[in-house]
Formats: structure tokens, C-alpha cells, sequence
């Protein structure tokens, strides 16, 4: 329940008490956060902290062995992640998953959802809609690709792309989705850091718009100066959060990465 002294809004995403287990180990043990429309919220933490697994777990790819996972209000933790996609979250990976055998500009065309063309009927009785539906896509998608970076690759072949350019693909047909919370694992890394530099502020503007974003990024500059709200990771759990400044600076953070107790 929401602190009525807390200046945030209600959260539009929230975990309680989340656990993940990999036989005997620990790997997220027993968190909760909250981030709200309008956050850019970053996740960090050293290698094995636990971040990518609590990742799976709110998107919906690795089931909690316990806690709870509310989006929007509603409880989602025994949802897959297809079922909270379509709820308004979803997620890109740390490994981007293109499909190979389609262009750059197809794979984003192919996330959007409720396409005309999809059943068999519409596209014979209603042919000139269907074609005034992909064209719309095609715009659409060709603008969120100039968003990302990539508009000079929108003919190529996905797997031509490198690893740096199918995270910035990733990205784009994740907005073509049109969610309304956006899990980004590492979207930076193998970037550009002018590409870098301009995918941040895609993001503030994307919270600006009413968006939440919680993204895992080990480049703790672009943390600074892109995040609302930081929280850290070590052993599972988290350490400490609040304001960037102060968790870049808190000593906790540092003895995470240096493996050691503050």
C-alpha cells in the first residue's frame, strides 16, 4: 500500500517480497520496488547480483517461486510474459532475438499489435484496408527506427546487424508494442556512445510521456544522468536506493562491486 507522505505517484508496476531460486541458490531474495509512470529507474549491481533474474521474473519468463508482481493494480506473477506484453509491459534482453530471415524494417513491423493483415478473412474481403493498415505500420515503423538509430538499416538483413545494432532493433520493436512499462536489459551495451547518448534522452522523453522505465546498465555515468531513481543490487537483494547521486555515492554500492559488506 502506497505511503500517504510519499511524493510519488502509485506505482503502475510493484513486487513484493519476489523470489527466485535456481535449485539451492538464491539468485532474487525477497524484493520489492515500485516504479511509477513518468520514472526512469535504473537497476545496478554487480555480475551475479541477481538483476537479470529479477528481470525474468517481472516480465514474465522465469516464474517466482514466491511474492507477488501487480501491474497496473492487478496481480500478474503467474502470467507469461505474451499475457503481460499484452497488459502493457514488456521487455528487451541482454541477447537481442531478431528474426533473421526478415528485414530491419519487417521485425519492427511484426511487434505491432492487432495488425489488419492478420486473419485470412480480412485480408480477402478488405484488401485496400489491410494494405492502408501495413502502410501506417511501415510508417510507423520506419520513424521509431530513425528514433533508435538504425534508420539507414531498415532494408537490410537482421542478422546482418551487429551486436550493438540488434540491441537498438530490440528497442524499437519493443515501442512498437506500445507499452506502458518498458524492462530494458543493458540496452547500451555494445552501443555507440553518441547512439548511447541519444537513446537516453529517448528515454526521458518516453517517461515525459507517461511511460515507466526500469532498465539494468552497468555504464553508471548514463545512469546518472538519465535516472530519476537508482536502486542496487548485491546477493539478491537490494541494497540501497533513492536519488542517483546518492546511491552512486552510497559506500554499500562500492562494496557490492568489490564483493565485501559495507
Amino acid at each position: 500500500m502506497k505511503d500517504d507522505h510519499d511524493p510519488r505517484p502509485p506505482p503502475v508496476l510493484e513486487a513484493r517480497g519476489l523470489v527466485v531460486r535456481y535449485g539451492g541458490v538464491c539468485a532474487v531474495d525477497g524484493v520489492s520496488l515500485a516504479v511509477a509512470a513518468g520514472e526512469v529507474v535504473g537497476l545496478v549491481g554487480p555480475n551475479g547480483a541477481g538483476k537479470s533474474s529479477l528481470f525474468d521474473a517481472l516480465a514474465g519468463d522465469r516464474r517466482p517461486d514466491s511474492g507477488e508482481i501487480r501491474l497496473g493494480g492487478t496481480r500478474i506473477e503467474h502470467e507469461g510474459a505474451e499475457a503481460r506484453l499484452g497488459r502493457g509491459m514488456g521487455r528487451t534482453f541482454q541477447v537481442p532475438r531478431p528474426i533473421g530471415s526478415l528485414s530491419v524494417l519487417e521485425n519492427v513491423m511484426l511487434a505491432a499489435p492487432g495488425q489488419a493483415g492478420e486473419g485470412v478473412l480480412a485480408s480477402l474481403c478488405a484488401p485496400a484496408r489491410v494494405r492502408a493498415a501495413e502502410r501506417r505500420l511501415a510508417a510507423r515503423a520506419a520513424e521509431l527506427l530513425d528514433d533508435v538509430g538504425l534508420d539507414g538499416h531498415a532494408d537490410a538483413n537482421a542478422a546482418h546487424l551487429s551486436v550493438g545494432q540488434r540491441k537498438l532493433l530490440d528497442l524499437a520493436r519493443l515501442l512498437m508494442a506500445e507499452p506502458r512499462v518498458l524492462l530494458l536489459d543493458e540496452p547500451m551495451a555494445g552501443v555507440h556512445p553518441a547512439t548511447a547518448e541519444r537513446l537516453g534522452e529517448r528515454l526521458t522523453a518516453l517517461a515525459a510521456d507517461g511511460r515507466a522505465v526500469l532498465f539494468v546498465e552497468h555504464q553508471l555515468g548514463l545512469v546518472a544522468a538519465r535516472c530519476t531513481r537508482v536502486i542496487a543490487m548485491a546477493a539478491g537483494r537490494i541494497a540501497c536506493e533513492g536519488p542517483p547521486a546518492e546511491v552512486l555515492a552510497d559506500p554499500r554500492l562500492a562494496a557490492a562491486y568489490l564483493g565485501r559488506t559495507a
